[in-house]
């Protein structure tokens, strides 16, 4: 892996808060043994990689990407939350209006009844 995708993964790995130690420990090697990985002393197997990627919910694609931001992730979650609270509010409107319809053709029906 070139020097500039080691910067990279190294960066990310920051950006999500993880030490060289925690990596290591999730990884169940010796922290010496990660920051060979890192230092690119040791070579990275496409599935120690895979690991790496899955610990910090990461895909092969945002070690090529710069414009990686871990906040606009959570910002994307915020807005699909509101976005859910939003349809389940208008749910509830439309089925209280359904309800209060109905509720009013009874009781027209019912007089109507009456009447006969």
């Amino acid at each position: 892996m070139s020097q500039k995708h080691l910067s990279r993964l190294i960066e990310l790995r920051k950006q999500q808060g993880y030490t060289q130690e925690q990596m290591a420990e999730k990884l169940g090697i010796q922290r010496l043994a990660y920051l060979k990985i890192e230092n690119g002393d040791t070579a990275l197997t496409i599935q120690r990689l895979y690991q790496i990627l899955a610990i910090l919910k990461l895909e092969f694609k945002d070690l090529f990407s710069a414009n990686y931001d871990p906040s606009s992730i959570q910002k994307l979650v915020e807005s699909k939350k509101n976005m859910v609270e939003i349809l389940r509010e208008e749910y509830e409107r439309a089925q209280n209006e359904l309800w209060e319809r109905l509720t009013k053709e009874v009781e027209l029906e019912d007089g109507r009844s009456e009447e006969v």
